[in-house]
């Protein structure tokens, strides 16, 4: 069985009616890959997965047959090859059902660094990092639409993101969309319950930053500035945290 019809199955075992969109046969027409049903709403929902690098794999099997230590370091922050996957599955989304359907994207990592996979994916859509201020705790928290995020740029075609492993799924509203508050009352938002990632919330109970400004995002002095003023926290840091890993063949 495939991650894809993985996820559907999971789907149907959520209680959803399930139905898998057959491939175009127009030249070039992307559609996405199931129609969900739940409770008269219209959910369409596109699958992508990610897998170890092909490389990296040679590279780690190599190192440990070796007898060596293999390590490896992923940064949390937005990656283009991420947004590029986002954006094939906005491609396949946009212009399939009427404006009516909900319409998300389901996002699965696997492999060894499929923790790292997972932030990273959360990092694109929310253009995310933490943040951390000097005069408060002693915790950093997330900023969310700090940097450039694939949430902003297709605000009006997607609507939430499922982030996946094989062992672990959330649900990430995105704020942008202006079907926000409906997804959130919804029947299908209720099956995620507490493994839901809502920057909205998270901000009102002071768990979370949002840059909710126009603020150039490639002017980082500028973003940093906002954020000071925004929260009266002078000595608010920026942080960008990273995934690191070791592993040795016994």
């Amino acid at each position: 069985m495939n991650i894809e019809e993985a996820i559907g199955l999971q789907m149907k075992e959520w209680g959803f009616s399930v139905e898998k969109i057959p491939e175009s046969d127009v030249k070039g027409e992307k559609r996405p890959d199931f129609k969900v049903t739940c409770a008269g709403e219209i959910f369409l929902i596109e699958v992508k997965s990610r897998e170890d690098d092909k490389n990296e794999v040679i590279e780690k099997k190599k190192t440990l047959e070796q007898g060596e230590i293999y390590g490896q370091h992923k940064p949390l922050v937005r990656k283009n090859t991420v947004s590029g996957i986002i954006r094939d599955a906005c491609d396949q989304l946009i212009n399939y059902g009427n404006q009516n359907f909900f319409r998300i994207v389901w996002l699965c990592a696997i492999g060894d660094v499929k923790d790292a996979q997972f932030e990273q994916f959360k990092a694109a859509l929310y253009g995310k990092t933490q943040m951390f201020d000097l005069d408060g705790d002693s915790y950093h928290r997330p900023c969310y639409f700090y940097r450039d995020s694939d949430f902003f740029r297709y605000r009006n075609v997607l609507d939430a993101a499922i982030v996946s492993t094989l062992s672990q799924v959330e649900l990430c509203f995105n704020p942008l969309s202006p079907k926000d508050t409906e997804l959130q009352n919804s029947i299908f938002t209720a099956i995620f319950k507490d493994s839901i990632c809502d920057p909205i919330k998270a901000e009102a109970e002071g768990y979370a930053y949002i840059v909710d400004s126009d603020v150039d995002r490639k002017d980082e002095s500028a973003v940093m500035r906002y954020l000071r003023e925004k929260y009266n926290a002078p000595k608010l840091q920026k942080i960008d945290l990273g995934w690191h890993s070791g592993s040795i063949l016994l």
